[in-house]
């Protein structure tokens, strides 16, 4: 088993790619995001949230195109580009409201938090 190895998460994704199969293919890609998160690899959250709002988008998967926006915003922060990725977490968590999806709430809001620290510190 290979856990939550960055190389674990990537050969899951690709997996999900070799099935054609969209919601597998998202859910794996959403993972693959969040778990390069957890381990601060900016450069691997935005690539993933960028696949994952494109196949949102090709799909009309608007639901998981919200925790994309927002851990997208985050990579931007990571990479110095406070202002725009700030307001990149803003809109996704104002689409999350709005749908009622705020099932991760805590989580992004204190993702949000630690990124507006970085403009205030």
């Amino acid at each position: 088993m290979s856990g939550l190895s960055g190389a674990g998460t990537e050969e899951h994704a690709d997996l999900a790619h070799e099935l054609v199969h969209p919601h597998t293919l998202v859910f794996a890609l959403l993972i693959a995001t969040y778990c390069a998160q957890f381990r601060y690899e900016a450069p691997a959250v935005r690539e993933h949230a960028e696949a994952l709002l494109t196949l949102a988008a090709e799909q009309g998967f608007a639901f998981r195109a919200m925790p994309a926006t927002i851990l997208r915003g985050w990579a931007l922060v990571a990479a110095g580009q406070l202002e725009e990725g700030i307001g990149r977490m803003q809109k996704g968590l104002a689409e999350a409201w709005a749908a009622a999806t705020e099932i991760c709430a805590p989580y992004w809001l204190a993702l949000l938090v630690l990124c507006q620290g970085e403009v205030e510190g």
